[in-house]
């Protein structure tokens, strides 16, 4: 009979025990710096949480500081608020025209008001004993230009009607 050498069976699995023995090792090593890396990770995650719920009361107490909460809502509202505020300069548009338009004897009917194309109204002049209409529309336009008090640039008058009585469209613009 032939003699087997076993000695090469027996390195082999020598050489298989060591191999897996390593790979073993390895694994436990990955496994190990991943645990770390992974509380590492969750540190920093609870810092980060941590700072959020801080941040997020401060939010909350600046929130509920009433001057705070009023520029808020002026912001989300403020296209309303300055067409309020237009509005309510309108009754001193017309008492400012108004007195204007008595000092030259011109009545006006109709007003408009328009942010972009200021003030039109519809005026008239009468001749009368107090001078020509066209004379009292020419007063007032070259006075009224010239008037450090006015709060209106006067625009083109586009046309106007008849003689004794002139009737026009003024349009008035804010300086």
């Amino acid at each position: 009979m032939a003699a087997v050498d076993t000695k090469f069976y027996e390195k082999k699995k020598q050489q298989t025990f060591y191999m897996s023995l390593g790979f073993l090792l390895l694994v436990i090593i990955g496994t190990l710096a991943l645990y770390l890396y992974l509380g590492g990770i969750q540190t920093k995650t609870d810092e980060l949480q941590t700072r959020l719920s801080w941040i997020e009361t401060s939010i909350s107490s600046i929130e509920s500081n009433d001057q705070i909460q009023l520029y808020s809502m002026y912001q989300t509202h403020k296209t309303f608020f300055t067409k309020m505020g237009e509005v309510s300069e309108i009754p001193l548009f017309v008492s400012h025209l108004k007195k204007q338009f008595t000092k030259y004897g011109i009545q006006a009917k109709g007003f408009a008001y328009d942010s972009k194309n200021g003030v039109s109204i519809e005026l008239s002049a009468q001749t009368n004993e107090s001078g020509y209409a066209y004379q009292k529309i020419v007063k007032f336009l070259r006075e009224y230009a010239l008037d450090e008090n006015a709060i209106f640039s006067v625009g083109m008058i586009s046309n106007f009607s008849w003689y004794d009585r002139i009737n026009y469209e003024g349009t008035f613009l804010l300086k």
